[in-house]
């Protein structure tokens, strides 16, 4: 009778203490497959993210070639308002004022080369001058 008895509550504990395996077998295979899927959520989010700021790096990279571009036309061209003026189409009014905008430019720089060297021939005169007289006062 006790081996009957011990038996039973040998049976009842390994049973018991199966049960508790198994419960926590499972309590612990769910929490990993949760635990995977809120990696999966958590990756998912990421990777949208990368492509996002993937693109916005492939389009400041483009604005920024373009930027530079325009800095070093800008830069490197003296006369690189006209040619800006001249890549957009114009409308009459617009391009007679252009023409006439152009006209007086080259009006000016014609202006400015001839004070120029009047100006240089009016020193080179007075030079002469202020020499030939030094001369005449010395002799």
């Amino acid at each position: 009778s006790n081996a009957k008895k011990l038996r039973h509550e040998a049976a009842s504990c390994i049973a018991s203490d199966l049960g508790n395996d198994v419960e926590n077998m499972v309590n612990k295979y769910q929490g990993k497959l949760s635990d995977a899927g809120l990696s999966k959520d958590n990756n998912t989010a990421i990777v949208q993210r990368l492509r996002h700021l993937f693109s916005v790096q492939d389009d400041l990279d483009r604005q920024k070639k373009e930027s530079s571009l325009a800095i070093k036309e800008q830069s490197t061209e003296q006369a690189s308002s006209l040619n800006l003026a001249r890549k957009e189409p114009l409308d009459a009014e617009s391009e007679k004022m252009r023409r006439a905008l152009v006209s007086k430019c080259h009006r000016v720089q014609n202006i400015m080369s001839t004070v120029e060297s009047r100006l240089a021939l009016n020193k080179e005169i007075f030079s002469c001058t202020a020499g030939n007289q030094q001369d005449t006062l010395r002799a």
